[in-house]
Formats: structure tokens, C-alpha cells, sequence
């Protein structure tokens, strides 16, 4: 995306150059020029850790800070590390966490089978599950309003009100629903995983209570037999799915699914966990046993970064709003903050303006033609050697070029001498292409043209 805006961005001030057919050679240079700053790169990243407890999940709370479960607690930390921590009830050990639609953190307890509620100042209730023996587990805001719930144990998929109301709907068969996730349609979609081992269904309840299952392809015979774990929209309006070895589903809402495998781990007793949509547009996922975060792109390219604490055991996983890659690095006790080094693919905005765009009348006089404009780039900065300027005579005969000088704020102003006079006989006029370029300390460039004319005949 970031090539062909390049693209745009650099052609787009030619329309008075195109009238001449000999600035066709000048446009594909030009164009190629621009394309070849600008090529897709993995992103460079750091990880910060922060020692918190026993931590198991993680979410963006309704005051912008990080929220996370944390054995017999919920904690807290902002973008800088501040930590704070809230007691639950005693028996109480909360695993997954999503922020709710009325402004507080709703949790699965097991045990006890319960939902729980606090709020930003550490206020809980909670609300017991009608089957004391199931085991809930996934939880997320539901476009209804209520959050929705899947049943690790119990065979359910849950929906309560932010009033405490809760109603099951029983899943056709007997199975596992460790996640669940608002679809790109409007319904909830969940992971199935079949209890007799290996493989699973990816399932979609709408908000009434109708559910459709479709079968999922099955792991590569020989290794392990885990089920399917992580489940979210991805930003190309499928559900993204990880299946607790190695591999990545695409799945589309008809249940068409695509897999990507990822390089095994030998000693390693697990694989994919949570997924989520990172801030460039990638899914970005946990390696339980590889000790490491992945990254996939919609079209399947995969890197994997390991994470500085050995054997940390990666599980929830959460896109902050300060862009970062948040997770929760279980056996380690710390919460894992990976920053994403941005990359500067935007050329320099560049602005040309000639005080005067027609020579007349064309008397062979030399005139002096004052040019002026900014050269600004906000992602890694103008490198200021890059500035110049050229131009392009069409008889070529007068093609001065220089280095241009810019103030702190970007601004530049230089003259030229310009003859005005054209041939008898060009019907088109002279022009005079005025060309003003420069790079950014990423190296990307930008350019900007100008033209002036002197016309056959002018009124």
C-alpha cells in the first residue's frame, strides 16, 4: 500500500508535462525513481519485561492502561511499567480478562465457575455459572451489548448482561470452546476442540443462540494432538486461528480454511497460542513452547522473535493503544512489552512555487524567475544534503541544477534565469520543467515539478 501511495505521490504533479509525448521517458524514470525507495521490510523490535506475579492473560482496559490476570489478583500496568494490583475474593483464580461495554473489567474465574466484574478502582462482584462443575474460560465483549463466554468444561457457549443475566446455549457436540472472538459478520465465533483429541471445529453463535460448526483440517498425523486455541478477526475480514502446535488457519466466514505452517520445534511440547491484530496490520501470536512471538502477514510470511527470559511460557496476548505488542509470559511471572521500531516508508512532502509560470513577451530577454516552497518530512527527517534542484530545458539549452539551502522550518528559496523565447515554429511553446527533490534519513524521496511556460502566443 505504502508503494503505490508513493506512487500516487510522485506522479501526480505531471499533468502539464504529459501534454508532450516526450515526457513519457521522464515519467517512467521518475516512478521507478520512487518505487525503489520504498520496498516492504520486516519490523525491527524490543522486548521490555516487567516482573508482576503469576500472570495468565491480558487486555486494554477502558482507561487506556493494560489489565491482566494475575493468580489471586488483577493487575495493572501503564505504558511506562507502573504496576498496580486488586485482591479478588479468597479461592478465587481468574484467567481470561476483556474490558466491557459498561466501562469495566469482566473475568472467567475457575475456580470458582463464575464470571467476575471489577471496576478501575478495584471494586468486584461476581456472578457463579449455573453448572458449578464446568470450567469456564474465553470471554469477550459482544456487539449486543453483554459479554460472551465459552466453556473449557460444560459444553456451553455464554452470554451475560453487564447485569449478571446469564443464559447457555449447548454446544451439538462434545467439546472443548477455549476462545472466542466478536466475527467480521456481527456474530461470535469460538474455537472447538473434539475431546476424543486432535483437531476440532471453528463455531459461530449469533447473538440469538444459533450455532453453525465447520470442521477444521486436522494436524499432521505423528505430531501432537492439540486442538484449536486462539480465534480473532484479522484485518482482512477473516478469523484467524491457532491450533496449539504449528500452525496458523485462515478461515473464512464460509468456512474455507487456509493453513501456514510454522518451523517446528523438536523438544518443544507446544506450539500457537493467543493471536491478535498488531498496529501494522499483521496477526501477531504466542509460541507456548518455542519461547518466542510470532508475526504472519495476511499473505502468510512469517518471523518469529524470541523472547529475552528463557522457558517464560508466552500465553495472553493484547495490542495496546501506545501500539505496542503486549503478553503474559506465565511461568516467568512477567508481562512482556514489545515495542515495534517504526519504519519510515513516507517520502518527503515537497512544494514547488514559481513566482511567475509564464515568460512574456518572448523577446530573448533572460528573466530572473524566483522559486520558492518547503521540503518537510515528518517520520525520520529531511537529510538535508539530499536537496536540490534541477532543470529541464525543453530545447536544452538552459539546464541549470544546484543544491538548495533549507531554513529550520523547511523553507528554501533560490532564482534562476530563464531566456523567454521559443521557436517560431512550436505551435506547444518552451517549457521549462523545474525539478525539486530530496531524501529522508530512511532514505525514501520525494519529488515535486513545476513548469514555465513560454507560450507561442499569449492573451
Amino acid at each position: 500500500m505504502s508503494i503505490n501511495l508513493a506512487k500516487r505521490n510522485c506522479v501526480s504533479d505531471w499533468p502539464r508535462i504529459l501534454l508532450r509525448a516526450g515526457a513519457r521517458a521522464i515519467l517512467l524514470t521518475l516512478s521507478l525513481l520512487c518505487l525503489a525507495a520504498l520496498s516492504p521490510a520486516q519490523p525491527t523490535i524490543q522486548i521490555k519485561e516487567y516482573v508482576v506475579g503469576f500472570p495468565f492473560d491480558i487486555t486494554v482496559g477502558p482507561d487506556g492502561a493494560m489489565w491482566f490476570t494475575n493468580y489471586t489478583n488483577i493487575g495493572r500496568i501503564t505504558a511506562s511499567g507502573a504496576i498496580t494490583t486488586y485482591p479478588l475474593p479468597k479461592n478465587s483464580i481468574p484467567t481470561k480478562i476483556a474490558a466491557g461495554p459498561d466501562g469495566a473489567l469482566w473475568f472467567t474465574e475457575s475456580p470458582p465457575n463464575a464470571i467476575g466484574r471489577m471496576t478501575t478502582d478495584g471494586i468486584v462482584t461476581e456472578f457463579p455459572l449455573p453448572n458449578p462443575s464446568g470450567e469456564v474460560w474465553g470471554i469477550t465483549a459482544g456487539p449486543d451489548g453483554a459479554l460472551w463466554f465459552s466453556e473449557w468444561v460444560g459444553g456451553n457457549i455464554g452470554r451475560i448482561t453487564a447485569t449478571g443475566v446469564i443464559t447457555e446455549y449447548p454446544l451439538p457436540r462434545s467439546a472443548s470452546t477455549p476462545w472466542i472472538t466478536v466475527g467480521p459478520d456481527g456474530a461470535l465465533w469460538f474455537t472447538e476442540t473434539n475431546e476424543s483429541g486432535g483437531g476440532g471445529y471453528i463455531g459461530r453463535i449469533t447473538t440469538s443462540g444459533i450455532i453453525t460448526e465447520y470442521l477444521l483440517p486436522p494436524p499432521v498425523p505423528g505430531f501432537a494432538q492439540w486442538g484449536f486455541n486462539g480465534i480473532v478477526t484479522g484485518p482482512d475480514g477473516a478469523l484467524w486461528v491457532t491450533d496449539g502446535d504449528y500452525r496458523i488457519l485462515r478461515v473464512t466466514t464460509h468456512g474455507d480454511a487456509t493453513e501456514f505452517n510454522l518451523p517446528r520445534c523438536p523438544s518443544c511440547v507446544a506450539g500457537t497460542g493467543a493471536i491478535q491484530v498488531g498496529p501494522d496490520g499483521a496477526l501477531w501470536f504466542t509460541l507456548f513452547g518455542s519461547n518466542s512471538i510470532g508475526r504472519i502477514t495476511t499473505n502468510g510470511a512469517i518471523t518469529q522473535y524470541p523472547i529475552p527470559t528463557p522457558n517464560s511460557q508466552p500465553t495472553g496476548m493484547a495490542t495496546g493503544p501506545d501500539g505496542s505488542i503486549w503478553f503474559v509470559e506465565h511461568a516467568a511471572g512477567k508481562i512482556g512489552q514489545l515495542v515495534l521500531e517504526k519504519t519510515d516508508t513516507t517520502p518527503p512532502i515537497v512544494t514547488v512555487r514559481p513566482d511567475t509560470r509564464i515568460l512574456w513577451p518572448p523577446n530573448q530577454m533572460m528573466i530572473t524567475v524566483t522559486v520558492s516552497g518547503t521540503v518537510t518530512d515528518i517520520g525520520s527527517g529531511v537529510l538535508a544534503s539530499s536537496v536540490e534542484y534541477a532543470v529541464t530545458d525543453e530545447y536544452q539549452l538552459i539546464q541549470p541544477r544546484g543544491h538548495i539551502t533549507l531554513d529550520p522550518a523547511g523553507n528554501y528559496s533560490f532564482t534562476l534565469s530563464l531566456r523567454a523565447s521559443r521557436e517560431g515554429k512550436d505551435k506547444n511553446g518552451r517549457h521549462y520543467w523545474i525539478r525539486v527533490g530530496a531524501r529522508d534519513n530512511a532514505g525514501n524521496r520525494g519529488v515535486k515539478w513545476s513548469v514555465v511556460d513560454v507560450p507561442h502566443d499569449w492573451r
